[in-house]
């Protein structure tokens, strides 16, 4: 008999390496492509930087933020939030924003993560096939004979 536990791993872990292949390249490429195709630019002020630490179990972190106001078109001021950096109080930069969400922003010169997210999609979605792969591949090897406690098939044969 296969092995079942084996093959339920392979017939899922498999079809969700396509599904991430599948969707989430292309939803990557749309993100990447919003961005450019609705992104307006406007002139952002920093109000404020902050600090944000990051605990984990074994290590901690922190960041730099700051908080930008800037307005849109129709003249309604907007605060957002991004990695500070090199940013100070005062500071004046060119940020994108999209008119859906005015408090989702990045600095113009900066990438929306187009291309890191496509290399995450394709690495996550392969090892996923892999996985499914050497699942299926253990799943549906056959049983193995029946031996006797001499090695030999099929039970206990003397030859005379």
């Amino acid at each position: 008999m296969a092995d079942t536990a084996m093959l339920v791993a392979g017939l899922i872990t498999g079809p969700a390496g396509l599904a991430v292949l599948g969707a989430g390249i292309p939803g990557a490429l749309l993100r990447g492509r919003r961005w450019a195709s609705e992104g307006r630019t406007a002139k952002a002020r920093c109000l404020e930087t902050y600090v944000k630490n990051h605990r984990h179990e074994d290590h901690s972190s922190s960041s730099r933020w700051a908080i930008l106001e800037y307005r849109t078109p129709d003249g309604v001021a907007h605060r957002s939030h991004v990695m500070a950096r090199d940013l100070v109080v005062g500071d004046e930069l060119t940020i994108r924003h999209r008119p859906r969400n005015p408090k989702k922003t990045v600095r113009e010169d900066e990438s929306v993560g187009t291309a890191a997210l496509v290399v995450v999609c394709v690495v996550f979605g392969i090892a996923l096939l892999t996985a499914a792969a050497i699942t299926l591949n253990i799943g549906l090897r056959p049983d193995p004979v029946d031996a006797d406690p001499w090695g030999q098939p099929g039970g206990y044969h003397f030859s005379g």
